[in-house]
């Protein structure tokens, strides 16, 4: 098949800022499905997205719409890179969700 698919493992890995998953290339868009505890909360086309701490809120997730978060919360915030969508809306979880 020439569809492209990323093939995961369970990891536990820590961030300090942030993980961002994009697309391959530069002339092509990504379908996503965001799921938060096993439960679907989003899904979309586009460039990619970001998964950010509070320390990383005020980087990459701040130019891409992002919410600034103050460091001391136990929270991520998942915001979309550039989604085909006329409502594209950053995703506040707790630090203890699985993503």
């Amino acid at each position: 098949s020439n569809s492209d698919s990323i093939k995961t493992t369970e990891n536990t890995d820590n961030a300090l800022n942030d993980i961002v998953i994009t697309r391959k290339g530069l002339s092509r868009i990504i379908s996503l499905r965001i799921y938060v505890n096993d439960q679907l909360v989003d899904n979309f086309r586009g460039d990619g997205v970001i998964i950010s701490t509070p320390t990383g809120s005020t980087a990459y997730n701040l130019s891409a719409g992002g919410p600034i978060v103050i460091s001391q919360a136990n929270v991520m915030v998942i915001t979309p890179i550039c989604p085909h969508s006329l409502s594209p809306r950053s995703l506040v979880v707790s630090a203890e969700d699985t993503v």
